[in-house]
């Protein structure tokens, strides 16, 4: 039976691959380079079936006769296409957001991201195949919603401003008849392109289909995920959160701001930032690498073998999506498993503050060291693929099948245990770090309400404003997003309160063998599980001995 299930296992990770070759490109297999997905919704509609029939001979593995590993495996597996399904037949996003240039830029990306001019020639192949895809993706725009149309729309406005760059690079790496064949595979896919922005312009006025998901469909989802609790048991958490944390500033403003309000402290805050958006891309190597060395020093966790982390601008192309920052994950596999953390060029000075030092050293610890960089290099060691840290499909709202409360509630986590174990100490820092959960405990309010209907858009971006002092711009951009993940972002601080009462129900039931470099250990190399099933992992661990 364990040969039957590792057979199915990479049977399944294969057809994965099929479908999304982008992903096994982001994950370093290059044998995936050259080719692309198929834009046709007939072949979209076949990805479902695909999925029910692996759900079926995943449920058929008898898991009395499989090792606990792959128990878990298994429970993973049925885990994700239980929420896939639901995700493509419940909530039919993949027929309502028609984000064609989203994919696109993936496909690109995935190749362009890698070092050295030998990632030209599949590109080229790829490139070659796109505007046949951009023509096909018409016939999934079935039911498009107004906002996620506007939206791709911007994508691909964005994406059109990037292919020069690819061209420009091309003609520095290549001889230049490669890069003649690259600028011209680029000029084809920049009439596809702006041909599509025109198509999703005439489909906006009739793009009137809801995003909302409604309360039923909600409570249904996070009961997939195995989240213990309910969305209103959420919604109250949420609300305690936000005061406790109002609370805690409330009396560090009494002890080290008297007499300043929480507006006079973050305008002091962020004005201490960089004055160019070369010193803040310094300033993120800076903290970037002080939190790698104090990990290290502190023995707060095993860093892996071959890890690497660079610092670069933001392609233009995802500029929109992301106005601050983001991270790409390492490869999985290959050579050079280097992670990126992007940082985006501000549109005005004024938007440097939030590159301030404070937010800078907390964003470091998050995404880096110990946070999702560590996390995810750590997940691509598992020896069972379907535990990595990656989502292979065009639908954001299935990247909750991933253990996202464990992947961003580990994140959050490392920003309270850092504070904890004195990484930084500065009155600015603390104030900063109880300002970013301030803003988690908001997020995980805006999420519910927003996710089952019962605010607007515009309401939930005034109350993150309100509630957090995000700047207009950030609260606009980051409500947009979550119409399209519903319940991802409540994963954040649910998460970290998950994991930090795992930790103690662990550490009681370890005794004397805990520790919390044992603890971190552990759940980073078990790969991005539910936590309810890392909670069975070390019960397993604890009573094995």
């Amino acid at each position: 039976m364990e040969k039957e299930f590792d057979m199915l296992q990479e049977t399944f990770i294969a057809s994965c691959f099929d479908r999304h070759p982008e992903v096994a490109s982001y994950l370093g297999f290059t044998e995936y380079d050259t080719e692309i997905p198929s834009g046709k919704l007939s072949d979209r509609k076949k990805e479902i079936n695909q999925d029910k029939a692996f759900l079926e001979n995943f449920m058929n593995i008898d898991e009395t006769k499989i090792d606990f590993d792959r128990k878990i495996t298994r429970k993973l597996a049925i885990h994700k296409l239980r929420i896939w399904i639901f995700v493509d037949e419940t909530l039919q996003h993949y027929l309502m957001n028609p984000s064609a240039a989203g994919e696109v830029a993936s496909f690109i990306h995935s190749l362009y991201r890698r070092p050295g001019p030998e990632k030209f020639y599949p590109l080229q192949a790829r490139l070659e195949k796109i505007p046949s895809y951009i023509q096909d993706f018409k016939t999934r725009v079935v039911t498009p919603v107004a906002l996620w149309t506007d939206m791709s729309i911007q994508e691909a406005e964005g994406l059109l401003n990037f292919l020069p760059m690819v061209a420009a690079t091309s003609r520095k790496e290549i001889p230049y008849q490669d890069a003649e064949e690259i600028e011209n595979s680029l000029t084809k896919v920049e009439h596809a392109l702006k041909e599509y922005i025109t198509f999703l312009k005439q489909a906006l006025p009739a793009a009137d289909t809801p995003w909302v998901m409604g309360r039923e469909n909600f409570e249904n989802l996070l009961a997939l995920r195995d989240i213990p609790y309910t969305g209103d048991q959420i919604l109250e958490l949420g609300n305690h959160w936000i005061q406790e944390e109002k609370e805690k500033i409330d009396k560090m403003i009494s002890s080290v701001y008297p007499g300043k309000s929480i507006g006079d402290i973050v305008e002091e805050v962020k004005s201490q930032h960089p004055q160019t958006f070369e010193e803040t891309l310094e300033l993120y190597r800076f903290y970037i690498k002080k939190s790698r060395e104090f990990v290290i020093k502190n023995d707060i966790l095993t860093i892996p073998e071959g890890e690497d982390l660079v610092v670069e601008e933001t392609p233009e192309y995802l500029a929109f999506m992301y106005p601050v920052a983001l991270y790409v994950p390492a490869p999985a596999v290959g050579k050079e498993r280097i992670g990126h953390y992007n940082v985006t060029p501000p549109k005005n000075q004024d938007m440097l503050r939030e590159h301030n030092n404070a937010a800078v050293a907390n964003i470091s610890v998050h995404e880096a060291y110990p946070g999702h960089h560590i996390q995810f290099f750590c997940s691509y060691n598992h020896p069972h693929k379907i535990r990595w840290g990656f989502t292979p499909t065009d639908v954001f709202a299935k990247y909750v099948s991933d253990g996202t409360e464990f992947v961003e509630g580990w994140a959050h986590y490392c920003e309270d245990y850092m504070v904890e174990r004195g990484f930084e100490t500065s009155k600015e820092y603390l104030f900063v770090q109880s300002l970013h959960s301030l803003f988690r405990a908001a997020r995980t309010v805006v999420d519910v309400r927003l996710s089952r209907g019962e605010i607007t858009l515009d309401e939930a971006a005034t109350f993150l404003e309100k509630e957090t002092g995000i700047e207009s711009y950030a609260a606009a951009a980051e409500v947009k997003r979550y119409t399209l993940g519903p319940s991802y972002p409540l994963s954040y601080l649910l998460g970290k309160y998950m994991i930090k009462e795992l930790k103690k129900k662990v550490k009681r039931a370890a005794g004397p063998q805990f520790s919390d470099k044992l603890f971190h250990d552990t759940i980073v190399n078990e790969g991005t599980l539910p936590l309810v099933f890392l909670d069975e992992v070390l019960e397993h661990k604890i009573c094995s001995g």
